[in-house]
């Protein structure tokens, strides 16, 4: 059975399952605070897939080992690791980064990486979560299509290149 999971409560996330939903013509379950985690985590079936999108909490090891999670983190990775990517990124006097999404293992936003999108940062922040929904809708898509047809491969983020 396919079953996905999609956890997140931010309206930017909200707006991606939405999308996540039509495009795939398929059941996505909708997980929006820790509370529902908390309940809903005991009855989600093994190896099935879990997105987190726009999710601030850890998700405990066991969670991560029996589940399929990937998450969404809006920066080149492996730079600009943990919260605030875009406001730093924009601090910083970036105008390209990129959306990432990746496997989600014990360690912060250092999973492996299985797909990767130019991101522009010009703009009003509402701009920037409406090209950073578009590219979520896109990656999220390809990871469901990759990962029900045993094809999804993903690469190591080289960790020497981190940033936080």
């Amino acid at each position: 059975m396919k079953e996905v999971w999609f956890c997140g409560y931010r309206a930017w996330s909200l707006e991606t399952y939405k999308n996540l939903k039509e495009v795939n013509n398929l059941q996505i379950n909708l997980i929006q605070s820790r509370d529902e985690f908390r309940k809903s985590s005991k009855t989600i079936q093994d190896r099935s897939l879990v997105f987190f999108i726009g999710w601030s909490w850890l998700i405990p090891d066991a969670f991560l080992k029996r589940c399929f999670c990937v998450c969404l983190h809006p920066s080149k990775l492996p730079k600009y690791r943990g919260g605030s990517p875009i406001q730093n990124k924009v601090i910083d006097g970036l105008e390209i980064s990129a959306v990432t999404i990746f496997k989600m293992n014990k360690d912060l936003d250092a999973g492996d990486i299985f797909w990767q999108s130019e991101l522009i940062l010009s703009g009003t922040l509402n701009e920037v979560l409406e090209r950073i929904v578009t590219l979520g809708t896109e990656g999220c898509s390809y990871i469901i299509e990759k990962y029900f047809n045993s094809k999804l491969l993903g690469h190591t983020q080289n960790h020497t290149q981190a940033t936080y």
